[in-house]
């Protein structure tokens, strides 16, 4: 959904936003029209220095726009991107460079959002303003080389695993080269040759590290990893935080940041947990 425009669903719109009893903000919706309201009454997206939305913040902003207990009521979920309206970013608009529509449809810069809440957002929020070009380039160089390693260190993880597992295969003379058998993916490859493309990932992730590029693990560039074993404790936690900083769905085409919000969910009984994840 790319915001809200025609006036003449007022009413329809109304009864996808929560209910003004629980969002004040809307009183005025019906009467002024969508347009008039928002040049009124919607507050600014929130962003950080450089022009990029600051999405916590702007979850924050939003909700305290609704009472406390409000739950959204949560049919179906959609992606909010965060820069918006999609125009903006066309090529069309910035020489033919692609850069800006990249940039907006990274999943740093998507929200996995219940769509009364995706709605409400666009009723009272501006547009932000298109960032420089020099932030949206370094924005999806850092993304790729984000998730790149995000893949290499999943893919030591997949491999130390496979090895473990792998079961000899017998041979038929002395001669034959050893081949074991992975007994999950059925797959069968020569003895040790886990363990080499698992070292050979391991040192891709070193050369990253000591030349400063991602991972950008504040908390893990203290470390002195003089040792190969070292460097393999700390990978499992590079590629959480990697997972976290990229948004890395399980279903990619559902991909982009989840957030906490009190939910309606469309069911009989409600869970006890009064917050769970909107994702």
């Amino acid at each position: 959904m790319e915001g809200l425009h025609d006036d003449a669903h007022i009413p329809s719109l109304l009864e996808r936003l929560p209910p003004i009893r629980h969002a004040p903000i809307l009183e005025k919706l019906g009467s002024l029209g969508l347009r008039k309201f928002k040049e009124e009454y919607a507050i600014p997206t929130p962003t950080l220095e450089n022009g990029i939305v600051d999405h916590q913040r702007l979850i924050e902003d939003v909700s305290a726009l609704v009472s406390d207990d409000y739950r959204w009521r949560a049919p179906f979920f959609d992606e909010h991107h965060l820069h918006w309206q999609g125009y903006l970013y066309h090529p069309d608009q910035h020489d033919d460079s692609t850069i800006p529509k990249q940039f907006r449809d990274l999943n740093i810069h998507k929200l996995w959002i219940p769509r009364e809440f995706h709605d409400f957002i666009h009723a009272v929020t501006r547009p932000p303003d298109v960032p420089h070009m020099d932030v949206m380039i370094e924005s999806v160089d850092q993304y790729r080389h984000k998730e790149y390693m995000y893949t290499i260190s999943s893919e030591v993880l997949t491999l130390r695993e496979r090895d473990e597992r792998a079961i000899p295969l017998p041979r038929k003379n002395d001669d034959e080269i050893l081949r074991v058998r992975d007994p999950i993916s059925k797959r069968i490859v020569a003895d040790g040759l886990y363990e080499e493309r698992r070292k050979a990932f391991i040192d891709v992730i070193e050369e990253y590290f000591y030349n400063g590029l991602p991972p950008d693990l504040t908390h893990l560039s203290s470390l002195q990893l003089e040792q190969q074993t070292d460097f393999e404790e700390v990978i499992p936690q590079i590629r959480r935080e990697l997972k976290e900083s990229i948004a890395l769905a399980n279903n990619r085409r559902r991909r982009g940041r989840a957030v906490r919000l009190l939910l309606e969910l469309p069911q009989k009984t409600q869970p006890d947990r009064s917050e769970i994840q909107a994702a």
